[in-house]
């Protein structure tokens, strides 16, 4: 029997060895299988917050993607007259990128979401709901060029939030004639009742001028201005798209807001004086319901790198200029259902174009 002993403790201590090699690497098994679902979690989680945030065939549309008869415009027009389309820009250096508005459409949240980008950098980002926005090509046009482009960093994409750019008439043909096809252009447009409540409760807030305005006689001048020169310039009220071209430069930016949301005819303008393939439209409220997907697109269209899914998340998860405040409910600072049909009523055939130029068949801004 003792002569066995050695052997049989030898095997135990074998069989004990390879036992505790076999947890050893179960329990390794175990941590690293577990560390790969959480690390599969945690993507999928991700993907799944991305896949939230936008559901649905994108409204986004790229100029050269429409159906756009250039027969309707202006014979003057650049894109109709080769000297001017194939003329050399008048500068070198130039912003790479034009928001153009509409104003209170999100060009603000855009600007400073583009302008988070490491390749991208923005300008006066410290002015509030006036960041990027210089109005050289519209207010100060033709002031000091160099004076307007030593805001721009020289070695960096830069660009800029001008909304007065959309509804200005003169400016799709000088930002060509000026920058060429190097530029890109981005335009926001929101439901047109949305839009006027917000750009009131806005100058409300930032103009004390406004602070105690009702937004009911705004409005009824307002239409009073804009029926006189549909008449001056024999518009037709109920078919006012055949006349389009006589509606271009009714007013200046800023001067009637009800004006600065008949898209249609700002649109038009620039597709007339602009290379429809550097022209990108976006819906505000696909903007403001799916912004990392919508800011994904944008930098793919003004070719900036993709950025990682969670510092788009991080990027997107902050709204600029946005209001909300206890004040802006107030019953002056809002439309009544009368106003707001009588708004639509003026808004309606200019969208119904915008909508089949745009191929947004299901998209409605009704009242």
């Amino acid at each position: 029997m003792r002569q066995f002993l050695p052997s049989v403790i030898i095997s135990v201590v074998i069989f004990l060895g390879m036992w505790g090699l076999f947890y050893l690497r179960f329990d390794i098994d175990v941590e690293n299988y577990n560390h790969s679902v959480s690390v599969s979690s945690s993507t999928t989680s991700k993907e799944e917050k991305l896949k939230s945030l936008f559901s649905g065939e994108t409204l986004t549309r790229i100029g050269n993607e429409l159906s756009f008869d250039y027969s309707t415009c202006p014979k003057h027009s650049v894109m109709l007259n080769p000297a001017k389309l194939n003329a050399k820009p008048l500068h070198d250096t130039c912003p790479q990128v034009f928001i153009i508005g509409a104003r209170k459409g999100g060009t603000t949240s855009l600007y400073q979401y583009v302008s988070k980008h490491p390749d991208f950098e923005g300008v006066l980002l410290d002015k509030g709901p006036s960041a990027g926005e210089t109005f050289y090509f519209s207010l100060h046009y033709p002031k000091n060029w160099m004076n307007y482009i030593s805001q721009f960093p020289i070695n960096k994409t830069s660009g800029d939030a001008s909304v007065a750019n959309l509804v200005d008439c003169m400016v799709p043909e000088r930002i060509y004639r000026y920058c060429g096809r190097r530029v890109k252009v981005i335009v926001l447009l929101r439901h047109p009742l949305e839009r006027y409540e917000s750009n009131f409760r806005m100058r409300a807030r930032l103009h004390s001028v406004h602070a105690n305005s009702k937004l009911s006689t705004l409005l009824t001048k307002e239409i009073h201005q804009l029926h006189d020169l549909f008449d001056k310039n024999e518009v037709d009220r109920i078919d006012p798209i055949s006349n389009i071209n006589s509606l271009l430069c009714l007013f200046s930016p800023a001067k009637n807001c009800i004006f600065e949301a008949l898209y249609y005819i700002h649109l038009h303008n620039w597709l007339c004086n602009f290379p429809a393939e550097n022209i990108q439209i976006l819906n505000s409220e696909e903007f403001f319901k799916s912004p990392t997907h919508v800011f994904s697109q944008v930098l793919d269209f003004v070719n900036l790198k993709p950025l990682d899914d969670s510092l788009l998340i991080e990027i997107t998860g902050v709204k600029y200029n946005s209001g909300g405040r206890k004040e802006d409910e107030a019953d002056y600072r809002l439309l009544s259902l009368s106003e707001k049909k009588a708004l639509q009523a003026i808004y309606e055939p200019f969208s119904n174009e915008l909508f089949k130029l745009l191929r947004w068949p299901n998209v409605t801004w009704s009242s």
